[in-house]
């Protein structure tokens, strides 16, 4: 069994005078540069997320659901996939719109819609979920932390086939491409904390020779997960998307 961090010892030689600035000073320097270099990035990639998002997937209801009386729910699908509400805000916009819509004669149903089935349609076919940082004890319905990234999809189920097959494909390609962002987001986002992980272990023990317990620090696993398919900055990563979306 590996022995704590703490208990580790290092080789005589690999000890440097505590009050030698020849030590302390590159070292900082270079970890201080590497931090800021992935907090750039994580905000190009929250920059990103935002502008790719505000690209919605329009389509004309009344061609695809004209007359459509046992789908409602997969109109709800379609209504709530790729909103950022909260479960209470996101009910409340789509009971109205959906109403209008039958108001309108654009879609006809058999059954009375009510706010508590719309709510039930909603939570049955959607699910929420954060793309961006994790916040521990978040409420994943009603949760609005900007960082978060919240985003419905949508449980297709019959839904995805009632729409042209460029739309299929084109929702099926931004699903992908959110995850990819949110792997991305999570990959940077570790890094960057073992990285202050490593300062602060290198701080408390001296000017001790970090790589000695490196690798109790920073995986290999956290950093090729970082290059994200030899990807090596935020910049080829979005080009790399916008061709797949």
């Amino acid at each position: 069994m590996a022995e704590p961090i703490g208990t580790k010892s290092s080789p005589q030689s690999s000890f440097q005078d505590p009050n030698s600035d020849r030590a302390t000073i590159p070292k900082n320097a270079e970890e201080k540069k590497e931090v800021e270099s992935l907090e750039k990035e994580l905000a190009d990639l929250f920059g990103y997320y935002k502008e790719f998002m505000a690209e919605k997937v329009e389509v004309d209801l009344s061609s695809q659901w004209s007359g459509s009386r046992d789908y409602v729910e997969d109109l709800v699908a379609f209504m709530l996939n790729e909103s950022n509400l909260p479960l209470s805000k996101l009910v409340d916009e789509i009971y109205d719109r959906l109403n209008r819509e039958v108001h309108n004669g654009t879609i006809v149903v058999t059954k009375r819609v009510t706010y508590a089935s719309v709510r039930a349609m909603v939570v049955n076919e959607g699910m929420r979920t954060s793309f961006g940082l994790p916040k521990a004890g978040a409420d994943v319905w009603e949760d609005t932390t900007e960082s978060c990234l919240w985003c419905w999809e949508a449980i297709f189920s019959e839904m995805l086939y009632r729409l042209p097959e460029s739309v299929q494909t084109h929702i099926s390609n931004r699903r992908m491409c959110r995850s990819r962002i949110k792997d991305r987001i999570a990959a940077v986002s570790e890094m960057m904390e073992a990285k202050k992980r490593l300062k602060n272990a290198w701080i408390k023990l001296g000017t001790v020779d970090m790589h000695y317990w490196e690798d109790d620090v920073i995986s290999d696993e956290k950093y090729e997960k970082l290059q994200m398919e030899g990807s090596t900055n935020s910049r080829e990563f979005e080009n790399e998307l916008k061709e797949e979306a």
